[in-house]
């Protein structure tokens, strides 16, 4: 890769082009024996490529059948009545091809003017307009209204079914359970409760509770949390549920003979 304004096989020639002098979308070209060259886009003139062509001042003037105006870089023509085309080149039938939209049927009025018959669900002048059907709509309990053609649908929250979401899910009965580790599940409306065994907390009992948090194991014994319990692991010399006296066995006392 040559440094910025060289270029060549071996980086050995001088960019004429590094500064972008040729404007418009133009392509430039550095020249060998210097200088540059730019191939202008269609629509632009000039060593630079930066005149805009006047198209509606051509020998041949590009609207046949209308009124030229130039733009940068281009032209438009204004039809007279009865043409149509980018050159106004072609006769207008005004349902040929028809303008109407999602399959309406096109009428001719007379010769410059037509009408459109929209199929259920649309409407405007070329039913390009579908129906907003969720205007008034019946979706229950927080459902979203999606609209289609001529109908809609409701997306229900996830405690409610039904094409209205009119109906309570019962989420008790779901397999597996929503209830957790034994739990008894009871479904309301729009939800549910967990009531939890001994042991468990939690929206759904799926909480093991913490029975260390308030446990009182005594001479520097290691708590360990169980289901609805806890363990004390006692220290050297130590004994009892809660680590709180004193092994009389460490010494082995007691002798064979």
């Amino acid at each position: 890769t040559c440094a910025a304004g060289f270029t060549g096989p071996q980086c050995e020639k001088q960019d004429q082009c590094a500064s972008s002098p040729c404007r418009n979308g133009a392509t430039c070209l550095s020249l060998d024996e210097g200088g540059f060259r730019c191939e202008c886009a269609p629509g632009f003139t000039g060593a630079t490529c930066s005149q805009d062509v006047d198209e509606c001042f051509a020998a041949a003037a590009p609207c046949q059948n209308g009124q030229c105006v130039n733009t940068h870089g281009s032209y438009t023509c204004v039809c007279e009545a009865g043409y149509t085309g980018h050159d106004c080149a072609s006769k207008y039938y005004p349902c040929d091809p028809s303008p109407c939209q999602h399959a309406g049927t096109c009428t001719q009025v007379d010769k410059l003017t037509y009408q459109c018959t929209c199929p259920t669900g649309f409407r405007g002048k070329n039913c390009e307009e579908n129906i907003d059907d969720c205007r008034g709509n019946l979706c229950q309990n927080g459902a979203t209204c999606v609209d289609d053609v001529n109908q809609y649908t409701c997306l229900c929250p996830p405690s409610y079914q039904g094409t209205l979401c009119e109906h309570d899910v019962d989420e008790c009965s779901l397999r597996p359970s929503v209830c957790h580790n034994g739990a008894t599940c009871t479904n309301t409306v729009g939800g549910f409760s967990c009531i939890c065994v001994n042991g468990w907390a939690g929206p759904d009992c799926s909480l093991n509770i913490d029975d260390c948090a308030g446990a009182a194991c005594f001479n520097g014994a290691t708590c360990i949390d169980r289901v609805g319990s806890f363990y004390c692991q006692c220290t050297s010399g130590k004994t009892g549920l809660l680590c709180h006296l004193e092994d009389a066995c460490t010494s082995n006392p007691c002798h064979a003979d």
